[in-house]
């Protein structure tokens, strides 16, 4: 009695004081504590079966909050002298836990021999499959930003022209000349002359200038003919 009660919380004490032996005590005692170990078995095998994916934890964390329930359920069953749970189980419930981006290493795993589905080879294929899977987002990331980068550089360059020729004297739409102006054409309006025309027409006037002149000048040469009195 002595030996057990020196042991006991003051909690427990409450809980024993009636009895008047150690048997009495310690069976007492195997009954509180008992029932408490069964729930406790209970409550771990809850927690391993309800255990989902967490957005923010790595693959590692992951596993590690499965393998820990996992060998806190196998002491348990060892205490009470029951079978072992087989590794298979375990491994399936991390194949469950597993979000949409393993979709494609669930099909490769499950094919595999026997002896290959190891807890340990399998911990290892699945840490080198959450690296490939970081590589590939960041390399998609990269890409993503280059095409929006390209795109935000190609609406600038539109605005800029657009802004730069401005608005149609005629239609009044942004981004187009009077000359190339659809409304302005079909309205029989003649398009604005280019710069060979313009060449044209000077040569032209420089030609009808030339013969007015030689004109005058044979017609002010051309000898007057004499009164036919004198």
């Amino acid at each position: 009695m002595i030996v057990l009660t020196n042991s006991m919380t003051e909690e427990t004490m409450q809980k024993i004081m009636r009895f008047e032996n150690a048997r009495e005590v310690w069976l007492e005692l195997h009954k509180l504590y008992e029932a408490a170990s069964d729930n406790q078995l209970y409550n771990i095998f809850m927690q391993f079966f309800q255990l989902k994916w967490t957005v923010n934890d790595s693959m590692a964390a992951h596993l590690s909050k499965l393998k820990n329930l996992w060998n806190e359920l196998n002491l348990g069953l060892e205490r009470k002298q029951e079978a072992q749970l087989p590794e298979m189980l375990l491994i399936c419930k991390i194949l469950d836990t597993l979000p949409q981006e393993y979709r494609s290493f669930k099909s490769s795993w499950l094919p595999l021999n026997e002896d290959k589905r190891t807890i340990d080879e399998f911990t290892t294929q699945l840490c080198t499959q959450e690296r490939e899977n970081k590589e590939e987002k960041l390399k998609g990331d990269v890409q993503n930003q280059e095409a929006l980068e390209a795109k935000v550089t190609k609406t600038k360059t539109l605005y800029k022209s657009k802004k730069l020729i401005g608005e149609c004297n005629y239609c009044h739409q942004n981004g187009l000349w009077v000359k190339s102006c659809r409304k302005w054409i079909a309205d029989g309006k003649s398009a604005k002359p280019n710069q060979n025309d313009k060449f044209q027409r000077k040569d032209g006037v420089t030609a009808n200038m030339s013969l007015l002149a030689l004109h005058e000048e044979a017609f002010s040469s051309h000898p007057h003919k004499k009164d036919s009195n004198e």
